[in-house]
């Protein structure tokens, strides 16, 4: 928000195609993990995933318990009958499984699914806030702390707000280009509100269609369907 108000409206902003935001979240990532944290975890979350990972490499789901495992069954790995796992759900261990294979740190094929978030977030800034806002948003991205750290480290987060952020891209793009679309999902919102008795007054759902006036076909098919009158408040 800083650099949206404090960059000249009138000064053409650096336009750098998808690619070259890229490479450049590779190489700011790949910077923080090996010259700030010299490859090391950075929280205790991160040897567990990487344990996780390493297990699955073997083909496996548990690993034998060592002598001393009672002592190493803590918030994330378990001992159970002489076996050794971790409980954390799969999925990142799963995306870390190729590094392991590769390099043997699991952490390597997380770091382009990292950098990809650069791109990714400029393409939904510029859908929904015009070329400013593309060119802003991943200099934004890449001054934040957070995805420093955790883009440079094993933690869910990062690939998690790359799908949010492609699907929130496709619905945009879905949204503006399909009205029969738009006039499912006011319909699945409308009826959601169908389910939610007693916590608020429900409106008549027939007379909110008819109001906006572009719904004429919808509402002569569920008048077909017979369920224009359980749309009735």
């Amino acid at each position: 928000l800083g650099l949206w108000g404090l960059w000249p409206k009138q000064r053409a902003l650096p336009q750098v195609p998808p690619a070259g935001l890229f490479l450049l979240g590779l190489a700011a990532l790949a910077a923080v993990r090996v010259l700030g944290l010299h490859g090391a975890p950075l929280t205790d979350d991160e040897w567990a995933y990487a344990f996780q990972a390493k297990t699955f490499a073997s083909g496996a789901l548990t690993v034998a318990a060592p002598p001393d495992g009672p002592y190493l069954d803590y918030l994330f790995l378990a001992v159970r009958d002489g076996r050794w796992f971790c409980h954390l759900q799969p999925g990142l261990a799963f995306l870390m499984t190729p590094g392991v294979w590769l390099t043997g740190d699991g952490f390597w094929s997380l770091w382009p699914l990292h950098a990809a978030l650069l791109p990714a977030v400029g393409a939904l800034a510029g859908r929904l806030g015009g070329a400013r806002a593309a060119a802003i948003a991943p200099w934004v991205l890449l001054a934040s702390p957070w995805f420093l750290l955790t883009g440079a480290t094993v933690e869910p987060y990062p690939p998690l707000a790359l799908g949010v952020t492609l699907w929130a891209t496709a619905t945009v793009d879905l949204w503006r280009a399909d009205r029969a679309l738009r006039q499912a999902a006011l319909l699945g919102l409308l009826l959601g509100g169908v389910l939610l008795p007693g916590v608020a007054p429900q409106p008549d759902l027939v007379e909110v269609l008819q109001a906006d006036g572009r719904f004429g076909t919808l509402l002569a098919a569920l008048d077909a369907a017979g369920l224009t009158d359980a749309l009735r408040g």
